[in-house]
């Protein structure tokens, strides 16, 4: 597109000039810069106008930039070995344990602590989760069937009241009848 041939839409004299810029982004305290953004400025006004095009281009553009900061962001925050033994440990599992606990099969955290494979972006989660919320830990350790280690307090009350609320469901026996299967006795 050519904006100099444009006649700007405010002031009807001047020609709008397009003009490249950069816009300060942050995700979650991850900053990044998007480049190649896109606007106008009317040679005799001087006002800063956005054509529907640019308007695209610019989306698109932020779009773009935002995945790619996302994806740097998580490899960032990967968990390495050394974390994921810590976390096991802390929660006082073997690796045979931890599998029971998380999934991934028998072998799984021997081959994550000795960095021959990585957790999936779900293990992750379920792992980080297990480590910051004592709650979900204790819920998780327990669906294994196996005892919950006494842990720390859980720090985000709101979440925890949620956590617990989960917990106590779960636990809560039930009866599997015909008429009112899966749901909790009275």
């Amino acid at each position: 597109m050519n904006d100099s041939a444009i006649l700007c839409p405010l002031c009807g004299e001047g020609r709008l000039v397009e003009h490249a810029y950069e816009r300060d982004f942050n995700i979650e305290d991850h900053a990044y810069v998007v480049f190649g953004l896109r606007h106008s400025l009317c040679s005799h006004c001087g006002e800063d106008i956005t054509t529907p095009d640019q308007s695209r281009h610019n989306k698109r553009t932020i779009i773009e930039a935002r995945n790619q900061a996302v994806a740097e962001r998580d490899r960032a925050q990967r968990l390495v070995p050394a974390d994921i033994l810590r976390i096991r440990k802390t929660l006082g599992l073997t690796q045979v344990q931890a599998a029971r606990v998380f999934g991934g099969g028998p072998n799984a955290f021997g081959k994550y602590e000795n960095a021959e494979v990585a957790p999936s972006d779900g293990m992750e989660k379920l792992l980080r989760l297990a480590d910051q919320v004592p709650e979900a830990a204790t819920w998780l350790m327990r669906r294994a069937g196996l005892p919950a280690p006494s842990l720390t307090p859980c720090s985000r009350e709101k979440e925890c009241v949620v956590l617990r609320r989960l917990i106590k469901d779960s636990f809560r026996p039930t009866h599997s009848t015909a008429s009112n299967f899966g749901s909790p006795s009275t």
